[in-house]
């Protein structure tokens, strides 16, 4: 009978700890306060400079005040050179670019629910070679809004490729066939 008490007991223990958990995420979920962040696709030549926008679509739960992301790309294919403010955060909002890019506003600034555009123009030099391609991704990305509720958005990541044709001389001629026309 003990032991019927004792596994009745332990089971009991396991289902409320798995019923808290459960809770304990569902609580956690932040709100998604935009349709998506996007950084478009681009392609450049060789020691091209290409301005990359990031795009927000469609601010809910907003207005937004706070936009923080990370971005990541191949640093063999390209060099970021720049951040620049896009067309949404022109008048009133101040960018910081370290590890993340910051950028925020006072809530008079803010920007209001519906809004679609780009925050940000990425300016990438061209480093790498012509068919080398590097992706552009978002992540660590956090929204605040003027009630001061943090949220996020889906990421929808890009793709640079490098155009051009490769004319780099072979190196050795020991692969080229004698072609005598006999």
């Amino acid at each position: 009978m003990k032991k019927i008490l004792s596994h009745s007991s332990s089971m009991i223990v396991l289902l409320s700890l798995f019923v808290m958990v459960m809770l304990a995420s569902v609580s956690a979920q932040v709100p998604q306060m935009a349709d998506e962040l996007r950084v478009e696709n681009a392609t450049g030549n060789p020691d091209d400079y290409v301005l990359v926008p990031v795009n927000i679509t469609n601010v809910k739960n907003g207005p937004i005040m706070v936009i923080g992301l990370r971005l990541s790309y191949n640093t063999s294919v390209l060099n970021l050179t720049g951040v620049e403010l896009g067309d949404l955060t022109k008048t009133g909002w101040t960018l910081t670019v370290g590890k993340k890019i910051i950028l925020d506003t006072s809530p008079d600034n803010a920007m209001p629910n519906g809004s679609t555009g780009s925050i940000v123009l990425l300016n990438f030099s061209v480093i790498g070679n012509p068919g080398e391609m590097s992706h552009m991704n978002l992540t660590d990305i956090v929204l605040v809004s003027t009630s001061f509720i943090e949220g996020t958005a889906p990421a929808k990541n890009g793709t640079f490729s490098i155009e051009g044709i490769d004319i780099t001389p072979p190196t050795s001629i020991s692969n080229l066939q004698n072609f005598t026309g006999t």
